[in-house]
């Protein structure tokens, strides 16, 4: 009877992880299909491979992201919300899903205190969100708070130069290996709009 359950144990544990992989490599291929729609700009298409990749393995959070920034830079700006609420609340302190949802909050003029808690949020669980600390420091600037806008900002610029300093060792570690880091690390997706003049644009739209 032992025996038999042992085996039942291991054979269900099997066909599990048989469909975890499928499901697995489904979500894979869905969001490698979204980046190639969303490196193209045809992000309406972009959402339903993000959507179905999504569907097929939820723990799966690259493509939930992507699913949310397609979506706001459509200016479906609502629905980016509810795509990065349910992150949020999926992955609490989740420093990415914080940021793009004070960043959504930043466009209504009546929403800049939550702004801020987001914003103030995504710094607390991860102080290297470059994004964070820009946006963060924008809204400080528009309040005509400088001490502490340029406090944000120049945490910005200290995290860029420790990502620019590590880019040089590398750039030096692919050259003495004879290789090229640039043609070997082009990024697969072209941003739609830069996050500054997005930000900038859709808050006077939202005024």
């Amino acid at each position: 009877m032992y025996k038999k359950l042992i085996q039942f144990v291991l054979l269900s544990a099997f066909i599990f992880s048989s469909f975890y992989c499928k499901d697995k490599d489904k979500a894979i291929d869905h969001y490698a299909k979204g980046i190639e729609y969303y490196s193209k700009k045809k992000l309406e298409k972009a959402i339903i491979e993000f959507s179905e990749a999504a569907s097929a393995d939820s723990s799966f959070l690259p493509p939930r992201l992507m699913k949310g920034k397609s979506e706001y830079y459509l200016g479906k700006y609502e629905d980016a919300l509810k795509t990065f609420q349910t992150i949020e609340s999926d992955y609490p302190g989740n420093a990415a899903s914080l940021t793009w949802i004070g960043k959504i909050y930043m466009l209504s003029s009546d929403k800049r205190t939550e702004a801020k808690k987001y914003l103030t949020l995504a710094v607390q669980y991860d102080d290297n969100q470059i994004d964070s600390h820009y946006y963060l420091g924008k809204l400080f600037e528009q309040e005509g708070n400088v001490k502490d806008a340029l406090i944000q900002y120049n945490h910005g610029i200290e995290i860029s130069k420790r990502v620019d300093k590590i880019k040089r060792d590398l750039v030096e570690i692919y050259k003495n290996a004879g290789l090229d880091y640039e043609s070997l690390n082009k990024p697969s997706v072209t941003p739609v709009a830069s996050s500054a003049t997005s930000v900038k644009k859709e808050s006077k739209k939202a005024k």
